[in-house]
């Protein structure tokens, strides 16, 4: 079923403080629904990557849910070393509204749907339309060649990026196919802007993009107040060929005008190398994990890297006032991308995005383990919110389609800033969401925990499994019965108190308003 979480207590597990100016929290997410069950290991929806704050509530925020469960899988038996497997292939990637309160808990979800309204997968894409090399399976085989490959999908999305637009609507950016699209509310495809030509629903932009390294595409996603969406590549681009990737630091910054559908693009310079030996990051190791708006010209952006014992994990803020917009992909038989660094692109005439170090998370308490800081919102000029996409809990060290879990739940960091290190020149985003949590509200079995309680009139009670019983008003009338329901709806209730009794004995009490 849909739009259906197991909300469990979980506590804060941390609090701390670097300096006077710099304070945290840590929560986490640490049960939600059911995906399904692999090689003995149980899946539930976690894997957040991308996070946006909804203007006027209380630690509320939109994020997504990568593409699903995969497993690396390319030494496995028959294997080419680009295969992963998809335990669960028809998972349609999702839209999650969560709270951060003593937990991280999610609200309630939207799926990912294409123009038709059917839902998206998370599988990849074919060739010419984004495929980013990997070969999808269902499972390893000890046949070859592997009788369980999966297709692939055109509308198959990596979703790494999440943002509010005008009119409620979604920006995201994913990584598959190096595509920024405009969702609907319920999560529809509007348009895509897409480096692989125009179709139906779909805008074309600069070839170029489709050079980005497999995989690697549309890291992060901003909308500015004045309505401007932003995208950035995670990695440098193999552009013009693989080579390329392993000595430049140059990334690209992509800017829409969605009014006009026109474009631009910046460059930005990544870290320089650091460690030595084996411990050394590469140029090709270093990522970004999320970027957001300060303003028009202003973004803050996670940069990341980890090799052996160096390890690398920094927020930096960025502006793009003086940079020289790209007019052209060569310049004198070479490539932006082989002019390696801020002082060669300045020998061509371009000026690169200006940035300089915001926060080392590594110094505020960001812990080493937590290896993909993936999410980042503003609150507000004085809260910051850090999180982690957690892989689903899974991966496989060998790649060899083997699951070892990691035991690490997905987890979210609130830093709280003060004086000089506090957000200046932030404005606040001018697009709002609606506040009623009508429609959906997630309840805990056998122990029918309500969250978020009391709930408004005509919202669906969804159960994490089907539930057996009756509701009660305070008089003791039945209201309603369940036989073995997914969920009920409070529409012909009136404002007031009610109680659940299920057939197992498990009581709660809800109140509609």
């Amino acid at each position: 079923m849909k739009n259906i979480y197991t909300l469990l207590s979980i506590f804060t597990l941390s609090a701390g403080a670097a300096n006077a100016q710099i304070t945290w929290s840590k929560y986490i997410n640490g049960s939600s629904a059911p995906i399904g069950t692999y090689q003995g290991q149980a899946f539930r929806e976690s894997g957040f990557s991308g996070l946006c704050y909804i203007p006027g509530t209380e630690n509320e925020f939109f994020t997504i849910s990568d593409r699903g469960p995969n497993i690396d899988a390319g030494n496995a038996n028959c294997a080419s070393g680009d295969e992963k497997i998809f335990p669960f292939p028809a998972y349609v990637p999702k839209i999650h509204r969560i709270k951060i309160t003593d937990s991280i808990r999610i609200l309630y979800t939207k799926t990912f749907k294409r123009p038709d309204g059917t839902g998206m997968t998370g599988l990849p894409n074919p060739n010419g339309a984004g495929n980013a090399r990997e070969i999808a399976w269902s499972d390893t085989s000890n046949t070859c060649p592997n009788t369980k490959t999966l297709g692939t999908d055109a509308w198959g999305i990596d979703p790494e990026g999440i943002q509010i637009g005008a009119n409620n609507t979604f920006w995201v950016c994913e990584e598959y196919g190096t595509t920024i699209q405009q969702l609907d509310s319920n999560g529809k495809v509007i348009n895509r802007y897409s480096p692989f030509g125009n179709a139906a629903s779909q805008v074309g932009i600069d070839t170029v993009l489709r050079y980005r390294t497999p995989n690697r595409g549309f890291e992060g996603v901003a909308v500015t107040p004045n309505g401007k969406v932003y995208g950035i590549v995670q990695s440098t681009m193999e552009f013009p060929k693989a080579s390329v990737r392993d000595t430049t630091r140059i990334l690209r910054l992509v800017e829409i005008d969605p009014a006009t559908n026109t474009t631009r693009q910046f460059a930005y310079i990544i870290d320089s190398a650091k460690g030595t030996g084996g411990n050394k990051i590469r140029f090709k190791d270093i990522k970004i994990g999320d970027m957001v708006a300060i303003n028009n010209n202003e973004f803050l952006l996670i940069e990341h890297a980890v090799r052996g014992t160096t390890d690398r994990k920094k927020i930096y803020r960025i502006d793009i006032s003086g940079a020289t917009p790209i007019t052209t992909n060569w310049v004198g038989g070479k490539t932006i991308e082989q002019y390696y660094d801020s002082t060669g692109l300045a020998g061509i005439g371009i000026t690169a995005v200006k940035k300089w170090e915001f926060m080392d998370l590594l110094a505020n308490g960001w812990e080493p383990v937590l290896d993909k800081p993936e999410d980042m919102a503003i609150v507000n000029d004085s809260t910051l919110v850090i999180g982690q996409d957690n892989d689903f809990g899974n991966t496989s060290v060998p790649a060899n389609g083997i699951i070892l879990p990691t035991n690490l739940a997905s987890t979210m960091y609130v830093y709280k800033l003060a004086g000089s290190n506090k957000i200046s020149g932030y404005v606040k985003s001018p697009y709002t969401w609606p506040l009623s949590n009508t429609g959906i509200t997630s309840v805990d079995t056998p122990a029918m925990k309500i969250y978020p309680n009391p709930v408004q009139r005509g919202t669906n009670l969804q159960f994490s499994q089907p539930v057996s019983g009756m509701v009660y008003d305070m008089t003791g009338r039945v209201v309603l019965s369940m036989q073995n329901a997914g969920h009920i709806n409070t529409a012909n209730l009136t404002n007031g108190i009610y109680i659940i009794k299920t057939s197992n004995g498990s009581i709660s009490r809800f109140v509609v308003e």
